[in-house]
């Protein structure tokens, strides 16, 4: 059976990942470096201790990884400090969840387990895990303005 391409981080837009619902750790990143960055560093060197320089070197592998800016932000940041990396598959995770929702707004389940490589029962938890960053804020009791009706005047 062939296995479904695995998307790399250039891949993945800044708008199709929430950054609020990612691990900690990643979310530092971003705000440290971008967004563009963090996703290549932790799909480069996720899952394990990352040892950040204290000097910013051209030569240095994560300079080439993120780009010479980046690593200098990352250096200014975090040099010689020791980060635990989240694996890629937080990110990853939150891709697939939001394409699976937005496939359910033109196509069955059926049809998105298909397309997704998931089955339908997957397909069916993920629909029902919907969180106000799938659908916008949710109302405390559940009101929706473009529903509600008024009451009639009572006399």
């Amino acid at each position: 059976m062939a296995r479904a391409r695995r998307l790399h981080s250039d891949q993945v837009a800044a708008d199709q990942v929430n950054v609020h619902r990612l691990p900690p750790q990643l979310r530092m990143l971003v705000r440290a470096i971008g967004e563009a960055a963090a996703f290549r560093l932790v799909e480069s060197r996720g899952g394990v201790p990352l040892t950040v320089p204290k000097r910013a070197h051209a030569e240095h592998h994560l300079a080439e990884l993120l780009g010479p800016v980046a690593f200098a932000q990352l250096v200014d940041g975090y040099g010689g400090l020791t980060l635990e990396l989240p694996k890629y598959d937080s990110v990853m995770r939150q891709f697939r969840h939001q394409r699976v929702h937005a496939l359910l707004r033109r196509h069955t389940t059926t049809e998105v387990a298909l397309m997704t490589n998931y089955t339908k029962r997957q397909v069916i938890n993920i629909k029902q895990s919907v969180g106000p960053e799938v659908l916008g804020q949710l109302d405390l009791f559940g009101f929706d303005p473009d529903t509600a009706r008024s009451a009639p005047d009572e006399a």
